[in-house]
């Protein structure tokens, strides 16, 4: 099992896409020396008996793009000068700012396991009338010179009924350039939270998951994954779920600001104020644990101690900030509703 740190290092982004559920782009970023002084908290949370359970650490430094800042690179070098154990790294991208002199200086990081995770939409005309006119060639460009120079590449996507039917397109791609492609459901939050029309109803994302699943026994590899919150579905348990069980994930905003998700924009504090170790002793955080058992369908479910909740973030955005209920999206909720309402009305 392994533990996720997600740092959101800026809020500035260079695209605009239509599914993006940020909704400010002005504000800039913490500065280098303060960056420095969170990242050695962060091994401080060694102390708390959680860590231990973790066979991996990872940094994913995510949106909105880290290429803008001018110093990512030097903390980075940083960071891999001063750890104390070796790390995985993963940069979450647009891929509109990688070139050959970036990738030549990550290279050099050898305490640092570096992959990418770019951003992409498929096909080209579905992309770009979600990003913008041209984004496609670029990203494209971006995973071929990733991986030319060694680099793991996996390729995301955010699911919506703008793109569901085309998304078995890119099936061809994924076998060409050997890269799993991750898809993520839609999280309607930020300026996405007027428009959950969009999203998948219950029986769509299940029939959409049955057909990821076909796919990849015919690819006879993973290389279509349901990622994160999304990998529980009603055909496959991981025993996971959501990120945020167990304390899988933590996640440090522009500000310093810590939340238990991006998507589930719960503040707990600001990790200039408080150290990152104390955390985890934090009612509102720990309570984020076991929601679900004060949750009547779930507790009619057999897969409720596996899947744990499920997506913890779209029950949020969707009831008004409450998480007493389950996933909007989980189709077996939807089954034991439905036959909850038989026996009441019978």
């Amino acid at each position: 099992m392994k533990f996720v740190l997600q740092w959101h290092i800026t809020e500035k982004c260079n695209f605009r896409c239509t599914h993006c559920y940020q909704d400010e782009y002005t504000h800039g970023w913490l500065p280098l020396h303060q960056l420095k002084k969170i990242f050695h908290q962060i091994f401080d949370i060694q102390k708390n008996y959680f860590w231990q359970a973790f066979t991996k650490r990872h940094i994913n430094f995510i949106w909105w793009e880290p290429f803008l800042r001018s110093d990512f690179i030097e903390f980075l070098e940083y960071i891999n000068d001063h750890t104390p154990q070796h790390l995985y790294i993963g940069i979450l991208t647009n891929g509109s700012l990688i070139s050959s002199d970036i990738l030549h200086r990550l290279q050099w990081l050898e305490n640092l396991t570096i992959h990418f995770q770019i951003s992409i939409e498929w096909t080209q005309q579905v992309n770009d009338s979600i990003r913008w006119i041209g984004s496609y060639v670029s990203i494209i460009r971006a995973i071929k010179l990733s991986s030319e120079h060694g680099f793991k590449v996996h390729a995301s996507l955010t699911l919506t009924r703008l793109n569901e039917a085309s998304v078995f397109d890119l099936i061809p791609f994924i076998e060409r350039y050997d890269i799993r492609l991750k898809i993520r459901r839609l999280v309607p939050t930020g300026i996405w939270e007027q428009l959950d029309h969009y999203l998948l109803t219950p029986k769509q994302w299940y029939g959409f998951s049955i057909k990821v699943f076909k796919v990849n026994r015919l690819l006879k590899a993973w290389k279509m994954s349901l990622s994160g919150c999304s990998e529980v579905t009603s055909y496959q348990y991981s025993g996971e779920g959501c990120a945020i069980n167990l304390h899988r994930l933590l996640v440090i905003n522009a500000n310093g600001e810590v939340v238990p998700c991006k998507r589930l924009e719960k503040k707990i504090w600001n990790a200039l104020e408080t150290p990152l170790v104390e955390l985890f002793n934090d009612p509102i955080y720990l309570q984020l644990l076991w929601v679900h058992k004060d949750i009547e369908i779930c507790q009619k479910c057999n897969h409720k101690d596996s899947c744990r909740w499920w997506a913890k973030c779209i029950t949020y955005a969707l009831e008004n900030k409450q998480l007493n209920s389950p996933d909007p999206q989980c189709y077996t909720a939807e089954l034991i509703r439905n036959t909850m309402n038989n026996d009441s009305s019978s």
